[in-house]
């Protein structure tokens, strides 16, 4: 309780609050449908906090937003998921206290560099091969709040019609002709 009437003064203990509730809301989900996915407790709980938002949201949107944090173990996926919703919901928190962001790039970096150690598959060999001037995706950092977002080769390829959006601040990201 004590931290509740706190956040309301303090934006720092507010930023970590909504990262708490929203790591409690995952483990709710959780509980709640056991035999779901990682995919399915997160999508609840983005979900869970658009509509707390009053945010329009697709299924789209839910699925977009969470898929970068299903590979990584609990309850760092919970907490990223956390901090990517708080980018989103109060970016003055974010802006004035960078611990947010570092905490967030820090756990998409060490679940990075995992992936990295693995032993390489025949699938990830094959896409090895494939010719360096059609990348299967690209990844672009957003200038507003530094986040790494994968953009797939199809969108890309239409990029006259398609401005691609930081998919945790918003912000439109910059394709480099």
């Amino acid at each position: 309780m004590f931290k509740f009437i706190q956040s309301i003064f303090d934006a720092e203990t507010m930023g970590e609050e909504i990262v708490k509730t929203n790591v409690k809301t995952y483990f709710v989900a959780k509980e709640m449908h056991p035999n779901g996915s990682r995919l399915e407790w997160l999508i609840a709980t983005y979900c869970g906090r658009m509509r707390a938002l009053r945010q329009q949201f697709t299924q789209f949107d839910a699925e977009y937003a969470c898929a970068k944090f299903v590979d990584i173990p609990e309850p760092d996926n919970a907490r990223a998921l956390g901090l990517s919703l708080l980018h989103m919901e109060r970016n003055d928190i974010v802006s004035n206290y960078p611990k947010f962001s570092n905490e967030l790039n820090g756990i998409l970096a060490k679940h990075n560099q995992k992936e990295a150690t693995k032993t390489a598959d025949p699938t990830e060999d094959s896409i090895k091969k494939k010719p360096r001037s059609y990348p299967a995706e690209v990844i672009i950092v957003c200038d507003n709040c530094g986040i790494k977002n994968k953009i797939p080769k199809e969108k890309l390829e239409k990029k006259h019609i398609f401005k691609p959006v930081c998919a945790v601040c918003k912000a439109e990201l910059k394709l480099d002709s």
